[in-house]
């Protein structure tokens, strides 16, 4: 089969191997990204603001309309009266009425004993 003195030839003469890591092909050391970043600024164009781009985009400054002074009624005892009378009104009618929750519950009669 295999001749030993061959493969001993073979051990001693060889050339010693370098144990090489996997590289990428595009080249040494490069950085796909970093040129990628690049080349897009490279190609970028900024486009320039002009101080009539914003016409009819936006609506012009306008002041607001100053405050109007209001109005006074002159009458307002008159609507004080009246307004005195319609709380003693509501006030009558509220004491007179029941109290809705006392129909929802009922009251435990207490006992003596506790």
């Amino acid at each position: 089969m295999y001749n030993p003195t061959k493969i001993l030839r073979y051990i001693t003469f060889a050339k010693p191997r370098i144990r090489m890591f996997i590289r990428p092909s595009y080249g040494q050391y490069q950085d796909i990204v970093k040129e990628l970043y690049l080349r897009e600024l490279k190609n970028c164009k900024p486009f320039v603001i002009k101080s009539n781009d914003s016409e009819g985009q936006v609506k012009a400054w306008k002041l607001p309309d100053a405050p109007k002074v209001p109005e006074i009624d002159i009458n307002i005892d008159e609507e004080l009266k009246v307004y005195e009378k319609e709380v003693e009104t509501e006030t009558s009618v509220l004491s007179d009425a029941k109290d809705p929750l006392d129909e929802l519950f009922e009251k435990e009669e207490e006992s003596m004993n506790h």
